[in-house]
């Protein structure tokens, strides 16, 4: 059994109730864990998010030539500098809130921006705090590109934009329609299953691509 993202929370769930019927696996796969819902949902009060999100962002400004000669010279030494500061001094620096004193806060302003090749400004008008849209949006602002959200090495023009935008993912757009293609025709083809029903790769949202 394979789960990806949150399929890997129904793949635990699954395997866990078919284990007590009797019904054995040889394997599960778990592709973009998420068995943790903390470690996902960022809030007022849940800082965890941030914090495992350095490295990826270390690693991704990396692809990107975003980061610091010294770090970019060896990217695996990079992602665990990274990996270091993000569980160490940074999560200790968001423990502390506004307590955090301003001198200390400039020196993990300076670090985040060094590992993430973000501005230094974002990062104080972000208070620190790095989520998925602000990174996707600010990499690569200065050739007005947004980077991806499933991959990250995938970029893209907004078709509407830089600012004031709804978030826009360039890998999803970039692999839904040949995915949509794909899919219709392995079903259709190999597996005889035919219907007049309209297939949607997102089913929240029957106006979204089919």
């Amino acid at each position: 059994m394979l789960g990806e993202s949150y399929s890997t929370t129904r793949a635990a769930g699954v395997s866990g109730y078919l284990a007590d019927e009797g019904i054995a696996f040889n394997g599960i796969t778990l592709l973009s864990t998420v068995l943790n819902f903390q470690t996902l949902q960022d809030t007022k009060t849940n800082d965890q998010p941030y914090i495992f999100l350095v490295p990826s962002f270390t690693m991704i400004a990396g692809f990107h030539h975003k980061l610091p000669s010294d770090l970019a010279q060896d990217i695996n030494k990079a992602r665990q500098e990274s990996e270091q500061f993000a569980s160490g001094e940074y999560a200790a620096a968001l423990a502390k809130g506004d307590s955090l004193p301003p001198e200390q806060r400039q020196a993990i302003i300076e670090k985040l921006s060094r590992f993430t090749g973000i501005s230094k400004d974002v990062i104080d008008q972000a208070n620190l705090r790095l989520d998925v849209i602000k990174f996707t949006h600010y990499l690569l602002i200065d050739q007005k590109l947004r980077v991806g959200r499933l991959d990250g090495r995938f970029t893209g023009l907004d078709p509407d934009g830089l600012l004031d935008t709804e978030f826009y993912d360039p890998t999803d757009s970039s692999i839904r329609p040949p995915y949509t293609a794909v899919f219709n025709n392995y079903v259709r083809a190999d597996l005889g299953y035919k219907t007049d029903m309209p297939y949607y790769v997102y089913g929240k949202s029957a106006g979204l691509e089919k």
